[in-house]
Parts: C-alpha cells; sequence; structure tokens
C-alpha cells in the first residue's frame, strides 16, 4: 500500500514534467530515472499516511474478511483500539522499503529468498509489467 500511494504522486509528477518537457521541446524526453525513490513519507503529500491506512483498513474487510478489525479479544495483550490497529505493521513496512532504496536495474535475479528479489516482486511498478 505504501508503495502503490507513493507510486501515485511520482506518477503524476513525472507525466507533468514529462508534459512541460514536450511543451518546450516540441518532443518527448525520457527522464533518465529509474524505477520508484526509496520510500520516505516525508516525501509523501500531506494526508499519504492516512490514505495507507485506510487502504489497509479496506483490504482487511473487503478481501482478507477479517471480522477482528477494530475488536477486543480474550486475549492477555489487549488489541490496539481501530484507530491504531495496523500502524506498526505500517512503520514497520515503511522502513522496510526506506532502507531498501530505489529499486536497481537487476533485482529480479538471485537467490529465490533474496531480499532485493522480494522487493523487486512486491513492487508495484516493476518495468516488466509496464512494457506488457
Amino acid at each position: 500500500m505504501c508503495r502503490f500511494i507513493q507510486s501515485v504522486s511520482y506518477l503524476a509528477n513525472e507525466f507533468e514534467t514529462m508534459a512541460q518537457r514536450y511543451e518546450t521541446a516540441g518532443k518527448l524526453l525520457i527522464c533518465s530515472a529509474f524505477g520508484l525513490p526509496a520510500f520516505d513519507f516525508d516525501h509523501l503529500p500531506y494526508g499519504s499516511r492516512t490514505t495507507v491506512r485506510s487502504l489497509v483498513d479496506h483490504y482487511r474487510i473487503a478481501v482478507l474478511q477479517d471480522s477482528g478489525l477494530g475488536c477486543k479479544s480474550g486475549r492477555d495483550e489487549p488489541i490496539a483500539d481501530h484507530d491504531t490497529q495496523g500502524q506498526k505493521e505500517i512503520d514497520k513496512a515503511a522502513d522496510w522499503l526506506g532502507t531498501l532504496g530505489r529499486r536497481k536495474l537487476m533485482d529480479f535475479e538471485g537467490a529465490i529468498d533474496s531480499e532485493r528479489r522480494t522487493f523487486f516482486f512486491l513492487d508495484v511498478l516493476p518495468e516488466v509489467r509496464l512494457t506488457r
């Protein structure tokens, strides 16, 4: 969800930049950057954290059919309030994405359990998907 929200913002900016370059140069100049930049909530539009939380909640309801969303249980450690459920996991995912940085061109190669390969297959905008 984090990378999806990042991609929406990033692609909007990239398309705007390409349109401005086309107006100026009269031809489409391809940007030299490859892939999404490293993930950082601080570089995303205001409200992105809330949007990610909302998407995660909707995914839990619609896809996972998670009836425990927002509920308490008989566990020794009570489940967090609905407002904070999943926030630790989202923060961990954001930290992990931030430490990996920008995807590299050959991230799809390597051992099946490598962190870079996992990053490639979990990413929302691998160039392979965009060229089909």
